[in-house]
């Protein structure tokens, strides 16, 4: 899967190129660094289809998929991805064999009231650039979590199929019912709108509307926005969807890809993930486009560990880091390359368009006693342990006793409309004995889901967590927090909980979020 994160917004060779805000995904503890048993692989030229079946059967590999990409196939396989790799590569017909990793989430002047904040426009001179062009005539595919389609700042300059009407049939032929707008990758749907917040904030970037007295304005604030979702609500994703992502927005006519995405690999891979991703720029630079990716979040050299799409090859990516507010490089966060990065663009604190929120429950715990809508059920509310949080839900007041089985629930309810694209967000501080847990659920009229098991643990220091509550009905949801002893000695200290909001997609648009 392919990971989120800082991202490039080059609108068009000769603008000014923005990268993505260092958005911070909190990936899932199920989330693999790769799709289980799965393999990419890539065939030499000229093997026919006979000679990659047989390269398929003596490795141990079934075909699973096409990924639409010439020699190019997803296979399925048992066992170690390494040694099936292995196996693979030994066969003549096959070029490489790589993992298909996870990916995910990594830019006059106008009467936008926000403009004067865009120190990456006003710093460095985009209005000299809007002399020359604004984009007008491109179309830039936002290959990421989706867009807000009906943001104010953005609606007006969605790219619309002019051979795609909305009445449930594929008029343009293209193989993809109703894709007006573009395409979601991820649900095979017609409807991109986004889950996260990501490409949101990355479409406003490279083409919010200029001079509507909305908001913010885009670097390429005449340039049309085709939206292709690759990304999940937890800004993750499959390295094969956003290549399918890639090869959509090209086959559709965008002049510019951005990919503010990327999935940092073992460098025993990089020949193969370079193949792949360089194949990939080819077909898509063969119908007139231009990638633009992230260099990434991880403050590291992606010359030493890659990160793909930044590190491949071809002439066609162009790989940004990120420029802090003072115009020089931010290395507390953005990867860097001698080889693989190919310039820098104002990446830090950048203000643009972000989805609507409707928080349906939040807790600080700050107050004497705890919230309406809240069970405590033996938690009580004590001092966090850090100053900057002030108070938390601790489960005891010392260590628990032997048998405790203290419960903490805080509820809510869902309107109808609001439901999908819901986020569960919560900070845990916890010392618990071996065979004692935390157990974090969800509580909806229909199910209980479980979020997380939580044992062991220090108690130095709280970490967060941001669950996808996406597929909750409307109606009553609660939230969960259950220490479970097992009845023997020793016990802990416990566990602290703090900030715990469900925010849920809303209806009132926010003039930008800063990232």
């Amino acid at each position: 899967m392919v990971r989120k994160t800082a991202a490039a917004a080059l609108t068009a060779l000769g603008l000014l190129a923005l990268p993505a805000p260092a958005v911070a995904a909190t990936p899932s503890a199920a989330t693999p660094p790769a799709a289980p048993g799965e393999l990419i692989v890539l065939f030499e030229d000229g093997v026919s289809a006979g000679e990659r079946a047989a390269a398929r059967d003596r490795a141990g590999a079934d075909f699973e998929r096409g990924l639409g990409l010439p020699g190019a196939q997803v296979v399925a396989v048992d066992g170690s991805l390494d040694a099936a790799a292995t196996r693979l590569e030994r066969q003549p017909a096959v070029r490489h064999a790589v993992p298909n990793l996870t990916v995910s989430a990594r830019a006059q002047a106008p009467n936008d009231p926000l403009f004067p904040r865009l120190w990456g426009l006003t710093n460095v001179g985009a209005l000299g650039a809007w002399d020359l062009t604004r984009g007008a005539g491109q179309t830039i595919a936002v290959v990421d979590t989706g867009v807000d389609l009906v943001h104010p700042d953005l609606a007006a300059n969605l790219w619309s199929n002019p051979g795609e009407l909305p009445n449930g049939l594929d008029d343009d032929g293209n193989g993809r019912v109703d894709d007006l707008h573009g395409w979601d990758v991820a649900d095979g749907d017609g409807d991109p709108s986004d889950e996260h917040d990501h490409g949101t904030h990355v479409a406003g970037i490279a083409a919010a509307v200029a001079g509507n007295g909305v908001g913010v304005a885009g670097v390429a604030p005449q340039a049309r926005v085709m939206a292709v979702r690759v990304l999940d609500a937890d800004g993750y994703g499959p390295m094969t969807d956003a290549i399918s992502g890639v090869l959509y927005a090209a086959q559709e006519g965008a002049s510019v890809i951005n990919l503010s995405l990327g999935a940092q690999a073992d460098p025993g891979d990089a020949a193969g993930l370079t193949a792949l991703w360089n194949d990939t720029a080819a077909q898509a630079a063969a119908r007139g486009a231009l990638l633009v990716v992230a260099a990434g979040n991880d403050a590291s050299d992606n010359d030493t560990w890659p990160d793909f799409p930044c590190s491949a090859t071809a002439p066609t990516i162009v790989c940004v880091a990120a420029l802090g507010t003072d115009g020089r490089f931010d290395a507390s966060y953005s990867n860097r390359g001698a080889r693989s990065v190919d310039l820098a663009a104002p990446g830090s604190a950048i203000l643009s368009t972000t989805r609507p929120h409707e928080v349906l429950l939040r807790e600080r715990f700050d107050g004497p006693g705890f919230a309406p809508g809240w069970s405590p059920g033996g938690w009580s509310i004590q001092p966090a342990g850090i100053s900057e949080l002030g108070n938390a839900a601790a489960d005891s007041v010392g260590s628990y006793a032997v048998g405790s089985n203290n419960v903490l629930y805080g509820s809510t309810q869902v309107a109808p409309g609001t439901h999908r694209s819901c986020l569960l967000n919560y900070l845990v501080r916890h010392r618990l004995a071996p065979g004692d847990q935390l157990w974090i659920d969800v509580v909806t009229a229909e199910e209980t889901i479980e979020v997380e098991t939580v044992t062991d643990g220090d108690g130095s220091a709280y970490f967060g967590a941001e669950r996808d509550l996406s597929e909750i009905p409307a109606g009553p949801l609660g939230v969960r927090f259950t220490v479970v002893d097992d009845g023997a000695l020793p016990t802990g200290d416990g566990v602290y909980v703090d900030d715990v909001e469900i925010v849920c997609r809303g209806t009132v648009h926010v003039a930008g979020g800063t990232d």
